[in-house]
């Protein structure tokens, strides 16, 4: 077991880690040729790296428990509590037009301040990614519930200012009697819930109607991906009244944004980590590629080859910055203290009872299990320290602009968000 004089224990959502400061005499650390070879060349790489993926899981982690703890406190306290996490997607309704960074300064970051001026919004984190068809979309984690409807108008007015509304009417309006043709024979048919039913549909009535021109025949075959690509539940009379509504409000407020459901789902903060850190599949082929060049020495048309295939699938990366989040957020930390007999002798029954693994290492050892619910049965002061700990960084994160710079001016801290404050008990 991994225990110096100096040991401490570090806390995080699933596991306890045991490990010691670094001396500079004792195995001196000695970057990677890779490590040297990323500084050379800062520029973005169009993706997450694992280490990347791995701050943002431990930021959100800690956001997340942050206004959890802090929600159970108030509900003990009967105080109103008006932080809830939301989970959006914002998506362009036309195909895209401009640069990716373009879209981020001119539509993605008014949106965002924005929903501040408006809404309060205090802190957030988005990430950008690419769909199927090439366009860009972001995630964001806002810490306000906002109506549906409101998120929607609103970056649906950023879309018009860019010209995606208009082309996203341009292609209803020509679509409009198509849809509604295929609808038709849609709820004619008993067997509606049958996607491969759908499709046999669709597929006659193109077959019937002889007076049906290749574009129109195309858009419908478009139309039935569409169908293809919609939920299991949604039934053509309400995909039609969806249609008639889009048709009266003049395709000019399509549906842009989606709030993911987190209803019914066990574990919502890895839940909401898990798709907020992910890689695309072009971001592993990136990778992939990248591995055989540095394996490949002597094979130049294999070189070329790699090089010319690389280059098509850096065009489905993002250009410039991956994910952004608000300042404070920086000034969430782990749970980080001493070792005492009375955490050894916690750490040990929990591994007697079966309740978690144990990985050893040279330089840590790591502890995995439910932190919450494990320390909860075992150690009532552990939990209670953990709790204090999370309400002392919810308040952290929320403290107002204007208390923030109070504190820098007297700990003489210079103006940053980097810097984190050391707090008044």
């Amino acid at each position: 077991m991994f225990i110096h004089d100096d040991t401490y224990f570090i806390v995080r959502n699933n596991m306890v880690i045991l490990t010691s400061p670094r001396h500079p005499s004792d195995n001196p650390y000695i970057p990677p040729m890779q490590s040297l070879e990323n500084l050379k060349d800062c520029k973005p790489k169009g993706y997450l790296s694992w280490k990347a993926q791995k701050k943002m899981r431990n930021m959100l982690e800690l956001w997340f428990n942050s206004v959890y703890h802090k929600n159970v406190e108030c509900k003990k306290t009967g105080k109103k509590f008006d932080n809830y996490m939301v989970f959006l997607t914002l998506t362009l309704s036309a195909k895209q037009m401009h640069d990716d960074k373009e879209i981020k300064r001119y539509m993605l970051e008014p949106y965002i301040q924005e929903l501040q001026e408006r809404y309060k919004i205090t802190n957030y984190i988005w990430k950008a990614e690419k769909q199927h068809n090439g366009n860009i979309h972001f995630h964001l984690i806002l810490d306000k519930f906002i109506k549906y409807n409101n998120l929607r108008t609103i970056w649906n007015k950023y879309q018009k200012n860019n010209g995606y509304i208009q082309k996203y009417q341009e292609k209803r309006m020509r679509n409009y009697k198509n849809e509604l043709r295929v609808l038709k024979y849609l709820e004619q048919n008993k067997k509606i819930d049958s996607q491969r039913n759908r499709i046999k549909l669709i597929k006659k009535s193109i077959e019937l109607n002889e007076k049906l021109t290749s574009n129109k025949k195309n858009n419908l075959l478009k139309f039935i991906k569409h169908l293809q690509s919609k939920k299991k539940n949604a039934l053509p009379a309400t995909i039609k009244k969806r249609i008639l509504l889009d048709n009266e409000n003049n395709f000019e407020n399509p549906n842009s944004t989606d709030i993911g459901n987190i209803k019914g789902v066990k574990n919502i903060i890895g839940y909401i980590v898990k798709e907020m850190s992910k890689s695309g599949r072009p971001e592993r082929e990136h990778r992939e590629i990248i591995k055989e060049l540095k394996e490949l020495y002597n094979e130049p048309e294999e070189i070329n080859k790699l090089k010319e295939k690389l280059k098509i699938i850096e065009k489905k990366l993002i250009s410039g910055r991956v994910y952004g989040r608000s300042d404070k957020l920086t000034m969430l930390y782990n749970y980080t203290n001493g070792l005492t007999g009375n955490i050894k002798d916690t750490l040990n029954l929990i591994l007697k009872k079966g309740l978690g693994k144990y990985v050893e290492d040279d330089f840590f050892d790591l502890y995995i299990f439910p932190v919450w619910k494990v320390f909860k049965q075992l150690s009532s002061n552990l939990y209670n320290e953990l709790h204090k700990h999370y309400l002392s960084m919810y308040d952290d994160v929320y403290m107002s602009d204007d208390d923030i710079e109070t504190l820098k001016e007297i700990q003489n801290i210079p103006v940053g968000p980097a810097n984190r404050l050391i707090l008044p008990n």
